[in-house]
């Protein structure tokens, strides 16, 4: 039997609708907020790794953290200068690491991600806004969850990931 869990988080909705900007398109994604991005998405599949913060979340730094400094490993196939999406198939270990942080989690979890391209790898802060989470009745479970950068454009990092996505665009 397969179980699926699905939660968005309240943190970058507040912010959302306080832009200026118009977004790209206007197309419902199962709820009244609607689609809100700036920047066009590229279907790209890329290598990354990320692991959640304990800035954000708080109680990270507790003894009910089972693993610490846990890296996860998986991919994105949905790209754009403001964001990402992860796609993880979860291992036993990622799924302790995951789900206590996931749970106390209030407002969006902060993520550090690393995405390998073009030979470079660059390394950015995120505010998790929403994540997917599949059992399909054998293991492993699948992981999704949408990635909003917090990193300003004058980051290095973020000047690369621009510079990357613009030239995809061409």
């Amino acid at each position: 039997m397969a179980i699926f869990e699905r939660r968005t988080f309240d943190c970058l909705h507040k912010s959302l609708l306080q832009r200026k900007e118009r977004p790209v398109a206007s197309v419902g994604l199962g709820n009244s907020m609607g689609e809100r991005r700036r920047y066009r998405r590229l279907k790209v599949r890329l290598p990354l790794s990320f692991t959640i913060s304990d800035e954000k979340t708080g109680g990270a730094r507790q003894k009910t953290r089972p693993v610490r400094g846990h890296r996860i490993n998986g991919q994105t196939y949905d790209i754009a200068m403001e964001g990402l999406t992860i796609d993880v198939m979860l291992s036993p270990q990622d799924m302790a690491y995951l789900m206590p942080v996931m749970a106390r989690s209030q407002e969006g979890p902060r993520v550090n991600v690393e995405v390998e391209f073009e030979g470079n790898a660059v390394s950015m802060a995120g505010t998790m806004i929403w994540y997917n989470l599949f059992f399909p009745g054998t293991p492993p479970p699948n992981f999704k969850a949408g990635l909003y950068f917090i990193e300003p454009d004058s980051n290095p990092s973020k000047q690369k990931w621009n510079d990357f996505i613009e030239n995809l665009r061409v």
